[in-house]
């Protein structure tokens, strides 16, 4: 492919600030769902993982109309569809054909998407890193499969890559509320400004706990329990949030769209189809329970070894997330004891439902409704673990986990530099008394024992810096 062949991936490179009319991705999305602004700065490298479908090459193009205000020149941004390419040397010479096009300008973008369906692309990009012009590149690699583009990001060490990985992760219920445009929303557009505005002045920390904060949020418990019951239908995928605020449900193809996207890094990793369908039916069935390996194994008639190789499969390509014990008392995690497992995405839990057992939307309603306690437990573990995690700094398996006796069960705990924080999660009428120091309760709200909506620490918990 030549530099000239581009030009239809590149509109600005013609219409300036006007493509988004034009662009293949944005011309089609009628409702834009804003997410935060990362800014990628000149001589870095910035890798982007993140599961299909969550928005990365949506989020690239937004990045680069927001260059374009700016006022950085249109022919100095470069967006290339790596699918469509051949090879790296094909996307060798096409960088080095656009970089001496715009020799002796002071800021040269290259956007890289779906990097990783090119063997041994990293080896490009450590050329371009040692090279004198690269102090003026800023070069953004995504991909839809996180297991080949961590692997390989991991290969670039000292080439300016350091603390540039992120995570473009589903939308939390935070982001939901905040970004989803409020002419579809269905609450009035003066209330869930006014909302907006409330959350806005508000974060809540997993790590650093402030509980003060939620009496001002229990005025809005009736338009948050709304907008939770939408996210729990649509999970923080956009396309689903969209199609489910216009049309109240969420077609087939959509659902099928994100088991697409399971199977086929089950594929690209090499391991069973049947076997990874067998361990998700399980995980689903048996949703936040605790489990280990061999049991899920003979459950689905599989040897242990292969059952722990397709998890870490899963958990790299940002599917699942392992949570291991983790020891109160001595604050050591350990490998031996039960996990749990949560779900990136409550999406994916609906759409495995949908597709194994062959569920009609009205049918998933019900199934949501009926699971709606394991779901809440899912969503406030996955939330901890997106507003923690920093890459290679931060990594949230270092600090979250859970803890159990014969007696009771704590179901996160969470390392901070100022000790340990405990949670339980008791999405009822009635919730028992616990003895984790914090309590998420379906609607109970009382500060001085620490009992707190789930809603409301879901709507108030940003994510990390590294994640987008």
């Amino acid at each position: 492919m030549r530099l000239t062949d581009l030009s239809r991936y590149n509109q600005w490179w013609k219409l300036g600030r006007d493509f988004y009319r034009f662009d293949y991705d944005l011309r089609v999305i009628e409702y834009f769902i804003e997410r935060r602004k990362y800014n990628f700065d000149v001589g870095n490298i910035y890798v982007v993982r993140g599961p299909r479908r969550a928005g990365k090459s949506v989020y690239i193009k937004l990045s680069i109309g927001g260059l374009l205000e700016e006022g950085v020149e249109p022919r100095c941004i470069l967006y290339l569809p790596c699918d469509r390419l051949s090879s790296r040397r094909e996307l060798s010479q096409i960088l080095r054909d656009f970089i001496r096009f715009n020799e002796g300008s002071e800021r040269i973008y290259i956007f890289l998407d779906e990097v990783t369906y090119l063997p041994e692309w990293f080896l490009v990009l450590k050329d371009l890193a040692e090279t004198d012009i690269s102090n003026n590149i800023c070069v953004v690699a995504t991909g839809s499969s996180p297991i080949n583009l961590k692997e390989a990001s991991e290969r670039l060490p000292g080439r300016r890559t350091e603390g540039n990985e992120l995570w473009l992760m589903p939308l939390s219920f935070r982001e939901f509320i905040l970004n989803v445009p409020d002419k579809i929303l269905p609450i009035p557009r003066e209330k869930i400004r006014e909302l907006r505005k409330k959350l806005a002045g508000m974060e809540f920390s997993f790590e650093n706990p402030n509980l003060m904060q939620f009496s001002e949020l229990y005025a809005w418990h009736e338009e948050l329990e709304k907008l939770f019951e939408i996210y729990l239908r649509t999970g923080g995928t956009p396309e689903l949030i969209t199609e489910y605020l216009e049309n109240k449900k969420v077609s087939e193809k959509n659902l099928e769209m994100l088991i697409r996207f399971v199977l086929g890094e089950i594929s690209r990793a090499k391991k069973s189809e049947i076997v990874a369908l067998g361990i998700l039916r399980y995980l689903i069935d048996n949703l936040m329970q605790r489990v280990d390996y061999k049991r899920i194994a003979n459950s689905i008639d599989a040897h242990h070894a292969t059952v722990r190789d397709i998890i870490e499969t899963l958990q790299k390509a940002l599917i699942i997330f392992q949570i291991n014990y983790l020891d109160i008392n001595t604050k050591r995690f350990s490998e031996r004891k039960q996990k749990k497992f949560a779900f990136a995405d409550a999406a994916l839990i609906t759409a495995l439902r949908s597709y194994i057992y062959g569920l009609s939307w009205e049918e998933l309603i019900w199934e949501i409704e009926r699971i709606k306690p394991n779901l809440m437990e899912n969503l406030a573990i996955s939330t901890a673990i997106t507003s923690i995690h920093e890459p290679y700094r931060k990594e949230w398996w270092t600090k979250i986990g859970y803890f159990y006796t014969e007696k009771y069960e704590i179901d996160l705990v969470v390392l901070s530099k100022t000790g340990i924080q405990t949670y339980e999660i008791k999405y009822t009428e009635k919730p028992r008394t616990t003895r984790s120091k914090i309590t998420l309760t379906k609607d109970e709200l009382d500060i001085e024992k620490s009992r707190i909506p789930a809603i409301y620490i879901l709507a108030t918990t940003p994510k990390s810096p590294k994640t987008i």
